[in-house]
Parts: structure tokens; sequence; C-alpha cells
């Protein structure tokens, strides 16, 4: 796709709808999300629905939220991951487990792409850094 080449009319309201109720479907299901393709099929935009095609729905969220699907989910868990953190609750499994993280390697890396340290040494109270 070429740089300001628009994927949605603007007057397809109907896309734009499906794409926002994909995105408050990622929200809901954040310990178990749908994949791509679940997710395309639920809201009506795969072909098997006569809808827009699976990559239409990637380029829309891309377009709307200006991120991709992954992206969108990987930054929403992170962020609820920071916040159960902060509360001092709960060990960095726990949290991983809550945030829809099966592995906890993998929640380690994503949270120190995000915050520039790992879950652990925000627990140990290198969280001050990201205040500063």
């Amino acid at each position: 796709m070429e740089r300001g080449q628009t994927v949605l009319h603007p007057n397809e309201n109907r896309y734009i709808a499906r794409i926002h109720l994909a995105r408050e479907i990622l929200l809901s299901r954040l310990e178990n999300p749908p994949t791509l393709l679940e997710l395309a099929q639920i809201v009506g935009v795969s072909d098997a629905c006569g809808g827009l095609r699976l990559r239409t729905l990637r380029r829309g969220f891309q377009e709307l939220f200006s991120t991709t699907v992954f992206g969108y989910l990987s930054s929403i868990r992170t962020q609820q991951a920071e916040q159960l953190l902060r509360e001092g609750k709960l060990s960095v499994a726990e949290v991983a487990n809550l945030s829809g993280y099966s592995q906890q390697g993998h929640f380690a890396a994503a949270f120190k792409r995000k915050f520039g340290i790992t879950p652990r040494e925000y627990l140990s109270g290198k969280r001050n850094i990201l205040a500063s």
C-alpha cells in the first residue's frame, strides 16, 4: 500500500463500524483473543461472510488506529500489566497470565519493549525511571 492511500472509502461506515467492533472484541477477550481469521469471521469481514477480505481488516485497522491488530493487542496487554504491577499485589507470573500471556518470557520481552525495563525490575522499584 502506498503512503497516503486510503483502504476504506470514508463513506463506508459499515466497514469502519466492523473494524471498531473488532477492536472492542479484542478488548473484551484480552486473555484469550481470537485469531485474525476468527476475528474477521466474527465481525463479518471475511470472504466466507461475503464482506471484506482479511487483508482489508488488517489495513483498515492500521488506518483507523495507527497500529496493527497484533500491535494494538500487545499495547493494551502491556498497559494492563503495568497497572497490575503498579498495584503490587500480584507476582510477575500472575500478571503475565491475567494479561493474556501464556509464556512469561514473551510477557517480559513485550513489557521491556514498551517500558524499557523488565517486569521484575519494575516490581523491584525501578519503576521510578518510568515516571521521570
